[in-house]
């Protein structure tokens, strides 16, 4: 469609010029006029056909990197997904998104200008065969000196992202740490003064970008200037054009101004593209390499006689250089109310990514009931396990549980001590905006909806009050266990280690068996 327009537009440009030349009254002029209209006509209808189809496709495709790259995260190992960062995936699934659809009808306007210029010079050619030497001789050159200095902003429009990327970083650290923020005056004058300097340096970066566009795009003109001064005041001096069709090649001169204005005007949109497409296949491959298994986690949950881990070892940082933690043996068998304990750092937060397959040992092996956790196992064994993290994130929806009687929510939220501060109303609980503490409750609330077999808690009584720690430890977890749940619970409360049937310490990322009390 982009050549039919193209082509149409040559048309209207060889009817213009056939009777403006040899203007006359006759049937001829009729004839071109008809000509004329149906070019138009035609033109107008392709171009419209083109821009609405393309930028449907453009935002189908976009949609369906967004969607490709959420799949890819959801099979993500937690490491791998820490390793690449929220600011490289809210970039590009957001940001650099949003620059191709912004940038789409330039580059679209600016193919299929290119397209009406290979016809024009092919017009050209038809007109004098001089001038169109002279005119891609020109333009050749000029084209050479403009890729290359497009090419050095599209390496400076690469630093610009890597740099927005940090500014993004910077700008969590201030929401993410806001409390800590607010009360510290030094903390927030020196985090304000490190968020101006890199969104000075990112302004700074975008302007020089912005200004090499510019001169792109005004060089380009420059050549088209140049060769229409040498068709006007070159090829007659030299006896190379005939002056009867010096008008026709000038005025098919005049013409590509326009489509090569709209070309190197679309030039800055090209590397903007390049620019995000790059970010957005960067994360694609990463994402590509980080993502385990099929994603099809099974419709219900598992059971289980004996999770195990044998001589599991899982070192932080890259290269094996921070924090390791092993070599580490534990099995877990069901109905199990197994307590871990340690001090800060120790590693416990990491046997239970461990355990639960967030992260996958380094060395050693992850067993369910003797088979090895890998691969397409891994969403499997995760289905064994409902959880409440310390860094616990509350959705506001009930998302894969499917149709939960709200008499079953009602009644959790009673035995939690929450009915008064939350309900569920249409699939979604009234309020999530509550206290630490009724959060992890309500968390707790979801987790046991869950009804999985085993449940993961990481300092669940810490933000409690005395009444409900007391419960906690009293009540909901027995009954959890009468119900043939086994409990893995990361807790500091030493007067209630007694209510575990196994405790374990980790000390500087070992673990060993502290005592074993009543079954």
């Amino acid at each position: 469609m982009a050549a039919v327009a193209g082509g149409c537009t040559i048309v209207v440009l060889s009817t213009l010029n056939s009777g403006a030349v040899n203007p006359s009254k006759d049937d001829a002029l009729g004839w071109l006029f008809v000509l004329f209209g149906a070019a138009a006509a035609v033109q107008i209808y392709s171009q419209r056909y083109l821009h609405i189809t393309a930028l449907t496709e453009v935002e189908k495709s976009l949609h369906t990197y967004r969607m490709r790259q959420v799949e890819r995260v959801r099979r993500c190992n937690l490491d791998a997904l820490e390793e690449i960062g929220p600011a490289r995936i809210f970039g590009a699934l957001t940001r650099q998104t949003q620059t191709l659809a912004t940038t789409a009808p330039a580059i679209l306007a600016g193919a299929q200008s290119a397209i009406s210029v290979v016809f024009a010079l092919a017009y050209l050619a038809w007109l004098d065969i001089a001038a169109l030497f002279l005119t891609v001789a020109i333009v050749g050159l000029g084209f050479l000196v403009y890729m290359f200095r497009l090419r050095r902003a599209r390496a400076m429009l690469a630093e610009v992202n890597g740099q927005e990327n940090e500014l993004f970083d910077s700008v969590t650290d201030l929401i993410e740490g806001f409390k800590e923020v607010r009360l510290n005056a030094g903390r927030s004058a020196d985090l304000a003064v490190f968020i101006d300097e890199i969104s000075r340096r990112t302004c700074e970066m975008r302007t020089n970008v912005d200004v090499k566009l510019v001169e792109v795009y005004l060089f380009g003109q420059l050549i088209f200037l140049a060769a229409g001064g040498a068709l006007v005041f070159l090829l007659p001096g030299f006896g190379l054009t005939q002056p009867q069709e010096l008008l026709k090649t000038v005025t098919v001169i005049l013409f590509l101004f326009g489509p090569i204005g709209s070309m190197t005007a679309a030039s800055s949109a090209v590397a903007n593209a390049q620019a995000a497409c790059e970010v957005m296949l960067d994360l694609e491959r990463r994402l590509e390499r980080a993502a385990q298994g099929s994603g099809a986690a099974p419709a219900h949950p598992s059971d289980f006689a004996e999770v195990a881990l044998r001589q599991v070892v899982y070192t932080h940082g890259e290269n094996g250089s921070g924090f390791m933690v092993g070599p580490i043996d534990l099995t877990l068998r069901r109905g199990d109310v197994l307590f871990i304990s340690g001090g800060n750092g120790s590693g416990k937060s990491t046997l239970l990514k461990l355990l639960t397959a967030l992260y996958l040992p380094q060395q050693g092996q992850l067993l369910v009931d003797g088979r090895v956790v890998d691969g397409d196992q891994r969403e499997a064994c995760q289905n064994l396990y409902s959880t409440v993290f310390s860094d616990f994130h509350l959705f506001r929806r009930l998302f894969g549980l499917g149709e939960v009687g709200a008499e079953h929510v009602a009644e959790w939220l009673t035995t939690m001590e929450i009915e008064k501060k939350t309900g569920m109303h249409d699939g979604r609980f009234d309020t999530i905006k509550l206290s630490t503490g009724q959060r992890k409750r309500l968390a707790l609330v979801v987790a046991a909806l869950e009804d999985r077999p085993i449940y993961v808690f990481d300092e669940f009584a810490a933000d409690q009050d005395p009444a409900f720690r007391r419960k906690f430890y009293d009540e909901i977890l027995p009954a959890l266990r009468a119900r043939g749940k086994t409990v893995v619970a990361v807790t500091h409360d030493d007067r209630y280690f007694d209510r575990a049937t196994r405790h374990l310490i980790m000390d500087e990322g070992r673990l060993t068996e502290y005592r074993a009390s009543h079954e």
